[in-house]
């Protein structure tokens, strides 16, 4: 003997209280912006934002395969994220320097001497400096 009511129908009849629970949740979760947001964004904003030294270890894991414009893509990124820090602006210099890349090193180590001055890491920027700018006197 098939019954034409199916088992949720029944179930429900019988739990009114619990059908109006089920309901209320819906309708709180349903109603929040938030909700619907986190639905269908493609944004990762509930992912933990990366550290700086999450940053470093990345340009490493490139840096150790030769893969120099991948290091200082991921350098850069945490720069973009927020201000760099000498640490930071340091590994940056040490990927343009192992690549060749002379116009950015020069940049990029004219902004370490005007935000950080002469921090623990200028004289190693100054090495590195050297032997791509022997007339340069920045690296003087």
């Amino acid at each position: 003997m098939e019954s034409d009511t199916s088992f949720f129908e029944t179930f429900f009849a019988e739990n009114k209280v619990l059908l109006l629970i089920v309901l209320a949740v819906f309708v709180w979760l349903f109603g929040r912006p938030d909700f619907w947001r986190r639905l269908f964004s493609k944004d990762d904003s509930d992912s933990a934002p990366m550290e700086e030294s999450d940053f470093i270890a990345e340009a490493d894991f490139f840096i150790a395969y030769g893969k120099y414009d991948e290091a200082a893509q991921a350098l850069r990124k945490s720069i973009a994220a927020k201000p760099p820090t000498a640490d930071l602006m340091f590994k940056l210099l040490g990927v343009y320097f192992k690549d060749s890349r002379v116009d950015d090193f020069l940049a990029s180590a004219t902004y370490f001497k005007r935000e950080f001055g002469r921090h623990a890491h200028w004289e190693s920027i100054c090495e590195m400096g050297r032997q791509l700018f022997p007339e340069e006197r920045l690296f003087r």
